[in-house]
Order: structure tokens, then C-alpha cells, then sequence
């Protein structure tokens, strides 16, 4: 049977049919398969020369783009410092060109952004030539009416206008400053004991920006026992003696006021107390023993005077010489230096009632430094290993030194005038208070009372001679920062009775009281007026 080849065939494959046809579309398909190859590599050498064509195309279009395209202009070359101070932040133009007044600055404050030109906040003069240039500050002002501190720097962009360009881009911390001050009054400084005091408290804001996070410490002193408080702003713990203020707003004042019940005294810090007494001829038999009295009666006196061992006393008069003959003053111990007790405290009155007047010159420089000497030799001095850390020297004197004293250990006078006699009790004054290591944070403290004749000179005593200097006028008593001495005027020596035991109750049973602001979110510039003291004296 014969086959059939599909399609027409050429006679040349037609020796047998099924040979002829094999032969035939054999040859067929190695054709087709050159074709395709043939067509394959025309294909590929077309898409290569599309791709380079493109990428001509492309590399055309970007040469056009750089070369035709206009290139911008460039930015100024300046240097640009910012700082703040009070409260104004300052930008100066610290050198290289000079730019316009429509230089726009951004600043970002306290979350909120505005945006200003240099025209706006430089001075009248910088701006008469029509830039802004070398030397020459824009200064901003910035309100502190946000919560600065969650924000506490200021974002600073300054952008030239005409190259639409940065200049500065930087960051300012913020440092707001805000004089706040306190002040404290108190209802009745000498209460007697069981009585109530009244305590007002006064915080100011003295700047113009507001003052956050304001807080004040009021803590009452054990002898002080609280009774009630109110406050026209924030809340007071008497627990803890804190105030908690908040804000204040600039010119505005909050009071605290409190209410307190004076309690039993008997803080006061373990001292050593030397008394100075003018005994020469100026002061009558009858005035000295008037003096003397005073003086052990106001020892005698527990509720000014403690008798519990936490005062050494010692007595020095100065004093002595003769006018017939050359003699010189001199001073001397009359009593201690001596713990004063219950079991001892008669006894000292009674010696110091018959302590005898020298009479005739005043050399005020040997008691004073007599007083320095026996102080620091006693075995109750620090410097000997005693415990009693503060010191307290008290001149009672009627009249100006007439005598010299010079620093060599025999406490006897030398012969000179009246105004170098001042200057050497002015330097035995000085040796005391350098000898003694004498500080006002120890409330260390050099009085006078000044009686008769001596109020002329009181000026004098008050300037060179009272410590820490210089001191005040007293009453009222007052501290002071730092703590001043005083000096009190009495007219008769029948006044110094009184005079000396309430000196006595300054000195050994005043109630220091202070206040204090303690914490603030700004910078204070006056730290000074951030506390206030005031002393109450229990009768």
C-alpha cells in the first residue's frame, strides 16, 4: 500500500514513498531550524541597537539638561553666633558678608514656631546703612508663657532671601532668669512662753517672665510647736515644712502665714561666753556695784541664762594704774573660766558681787586680749579638744580706752593716746577673732553695751569693734546676712540690769526662725533675697 506525502514533493525523494517523504520533510525541518536561528540572531542585533539608540537618546536629553538648565545662586558667606541673656536671645554677626534686612530668622520656642526678619529686632542705628553686618546683634525677646521645662532650647533658622539659602541653622538652650524674693515678718518678738505667734511669709516675683515650679521651705524650730497655716497660693506641709508655690506670675505675691505656740527653749549651741568690764575711774563706786549686781543677777536668771552645762563663763575686768606714780593698767580674770550648773550657779553669783573695782585707766586692748588668750587656753576650747564650738565675748564699757596694749602676753597696758588706743583695741580685736577661729556660721559673735558717757563713742564700737562687722544699733535684735553683732546703747547703769539679762536672752534663748526658696525652674540672679530670718526672743 502506498503512502501519501503531504504536501507536494519533489520527484527526486520519490524512489520509495516512505523514503521519499522522510528524506523530504528531514531536509524541511533543518531549514526551518536555520530559519529560526537565522531570525533569532537578527532579532538580537536589532534589540542592541534599539537599547543603544535610547541610551543615546537618554545621555542627549541629560547633556541638554545639564548644560541648559540654570544653576542656582549661591548662599552668602557669613558667620553667625547665638546665645541668650536674660532672657533675650541674641544672634551677632561675627563676620563675612554683610545681609539684608529681609533676612528671615525661624525660631522655635517652646513648641510654636515664628518667623521674623532682621529688620524687625535690630537697633535703630545698625540699620542705617541697610544691611545687617559686622558686630551688629538682633535681639529677640522671648516670653517664658510656655512650660519651658519640657522645652527647654529654641530652635534657630536664619535664611537668606536672596539666595534662598540657610546661613545659620542652630540650637540655643534656654536659661530663664527671674528674681524672686521672700520675705518674713513675725507678730511679737518677745512672747512670752504659751503664747502664740504669728509668722507672715512672702514670696514676690520680682521679674518679668513667669516663674515655675517655685518652692519654699518653712520648717518650724523644735521650740516652735505649729498650730494652724493658710496660704493664698499652692499648699503648705507642716510635716515637711515645704511650700509647694507653682507659678508666679510677674509682680505677683503669695503669703503664707503661720500660726505657731512657743514651746520650752534651751537649743542654743554649747558656748563659751568671756564678759569684758570696764572697771576704771570713770564709772562711780555706786554705778559699778550697780554693774555687778546686774550682772550675777542676770546669771542667776535660768530662764535667760541656761544652768544645764552648756555655758563657760569667764569674767575679765580691765582697769587699774595709779596717776602719782608710773604704773601701768592692766586686766585680769575675776571668775573661770567655769561650766555654769545648778550645783555652781550660786556661787558665781556670790563672787562676782564681791569682785572690786580697779579704778584709774581704760585699757579696753589688754581685756580683749586677755579674754582671747584665756578662752582659747581653756580645756572646753575645740583647739584642746572641748566640745564647745561657739564663742561670744560681751564689752560692757562707759567711756573710750586711754591706754595701749601691746600683744606680748603680760596683758598690761602701754602709755599712748586715745586714738591709738583705739587702734590697739581695734588690733586685740582682730587677734581674738583670728585666735579663736571665730565664724559667723558658728554664730560666733562680738557685742558691747555701750553705758553713760561711752554712747558718744558708740559709732566707733559699732564700726571697729562689734563682730561680724559691721554691727547695728540693738534693739530691735535683728540677724542679718551675714550675721552682724550689735551693739546696745544704755543710758544709766541703772538700766544695764535690765539691758544685760535680756542681752543674756538674745544670746542664749533666741529662736532663730528661716525661710527659704529652694527650688525654681529658672536661674535666680539675686540669691540674696532667697531667704529670710528673723529671731523671737522668749520672756
Amino acid at each position: 500500500m502506498g503512502v501519501s506525502c503531504l504536501g507536494r514533493v519533489p520527484k527526486k525523494y520519490l524512489n520509495s514513498d516512505y523514503l521519499g517523504c522522510s528524506y523530504f520533510h528531514r531536509e524541511r525541518h533543518e531549514l526551518l531550524e536555520k530559519m529560526k536561528r537565522a531570525n533569532k540572531a537578527v532579532s538580537e542585533i536589532l534589540g542592541t541597537i534599539l537599547l543603544l539608540m535610547i541610551a543615546v537618546s537618554c545621555f542627549t536629553v541629560l547633556y541638554y539638561f545639564v548644560l541648559s538648565a540654570p544653576a542656582p545662586t549661591p548662599g552668602p558667606i557669613v558667620e553667625i553666633s547665638g546665645t541668650i541673656d536674660e532672657n533675650h536671645i541674641i544672634l551677632m554677626h561675627r563676620g563675612g558678608e554683610t545681609l539684608s534686612l529681609d533676612t528671615e530668622i525661624f525660631m522655635t520656642i517652646g513648641g510654636n514656631t515664628e518667623s521674623m526678619t532682621v529688620g524687625d529686632f535690630l537697633d535703630n542705628e545698625s540699620k542705617e546703612d541697610g544691611v545687617w553686618g559686622l558686630g551688629e546683634k538682633v535681639v529677640y525677646p522671648v516670653v517664658f508663657d510656655f512650660d519651658y521645662l519640657n522645652y527647654p532650647q529654641a530652635d534657630i533658622m536664619v535664611v537668606d532671601v536672596e539666595s534662598n539659602s540657610a546661613v545659620l541653622i542652630g540650637i540655643v538652650d534656654l536659661n530663664p532668669v527671674c528674681d524672686l524674693s521672700i520675705e518674713m515678718t513675725v507678730d511679737n518678738q518677745f512672747p512670752k512662753k504659751d503664747e502664740y505667734v504669728v509668722f507672715t511669709i512672702t514670696a514676690t516675683n520680682n521679674g518679668d517672665i513667669n516663674a515655675s515650679g517655685v518652692e519654699i521651705e518653712f520648717i518650724l524650730p523644735e521650740e516652735l510647736i505649729h498650730y494652724s497655716n493658710t496660704t493664698t497660693q499652692g499648699i503648705y506641709n507642716n510635716d515637711t515644712g515645704s511650700w509647694d508655690v507653682g507659678n508666679l506670675t510677674p509682680g505677683q505675691s503669695v503669703v503664707l502665714k503661720i500660726k505657731a505656740l512657743v514651746g520650752d527653749t534651751g537649743s542654743s549651741e554649747p558656748t563659751q561666753l568671756a564678759l569684758v568690764l570696764d572697771g576704771s575711774s570713770s564709772i562711780n563706786k555706786s554705778d559699778w556695784i550697780l554693774q555687778i549686781e546686774g550682772l550675777a543677777k542676770a546669771i542667776e536668771d535660768k530662764d535667760t541664762f541656761p544652768h544645764d552645762d552648756r555655758v563657760e563663763l569667764t569674767v575679765i575686768q580691765f582697769g587699774g594704774g595709779h596717776w602719782y606714780r608710773p604704773a601701768p593698767g592692766y586686766a585680769q580674770v575675776e571668775i573661770g573660766p567655769i561650766i555654769i550648773n545648778e550645783t555652781n550657779v550660786a556661787t558665781v553669783k556670790d563672787d562676782i558681787n564681791s569682785i572690786g573695782q580697779m579704778g584709774m585707766y581704760t585699757p579696753t586692748a589688754c581685756g580683749i586680749l586677755l579674754a582671747a588668750d584665756a578662752i582659747v587656753a581653756s580645756p572646753n576650747n575645740p583647739s584642746n579638744g572641748g566640745t564647745l564650738e561657739r564663742q561670744v565675748i560681751m564689752l560692757v564699757t562707759d567711756g573710750n580706752p586711754n591706754r595701749c596694749c601691746d600683744n606680748d602676753g603680760d596683758h598690761q597696758s602701754d602709755s599712748c593716746g586715745s586714738e591709738t588706743a583705739k587702734t590697739s583695741a581695734e588690733a586685740a580685736r582682730n587677734y581674738l577673732i583670728s585666735t579663736l577661729g571665730m565664724t559667723a556660721d558658728d554664730q560666733d559673735e562680738f557685742n558691747a553695751i555701750a553705758i553713760g558717757e561711752s554712747v558718744p563713742h558708740a559709732p566707733w564700737l559699732k564700726e571697729n569693734i562689734v563682730w561680724p562687722e559691721p554691727g547695728y544699733y540693738a534693739p530691735p535684735f535683728i540677724i542679718d546676712i551675714p550675721t552682724r553683732g550689735w551693739l546696745r546703747n544704755v543710758t544709766t547703769w541703772e538700766e544695764f540690769a535690765d539691758s544685760i539679762d535680756e542681752s543674756f536672752g538674745i544670746i542664749f534663748g533666741k529662736i532663730i526662725v528661716s525661710v527659704e526658696i529652694t527650688s525654681t525652674a529658672l536661674t535666680d540672679p539675686k540669691k540674696v533675697n532667697d531667704i529670710a530670718t528673723v529671731i523671737i526672743v522668749p520672756q
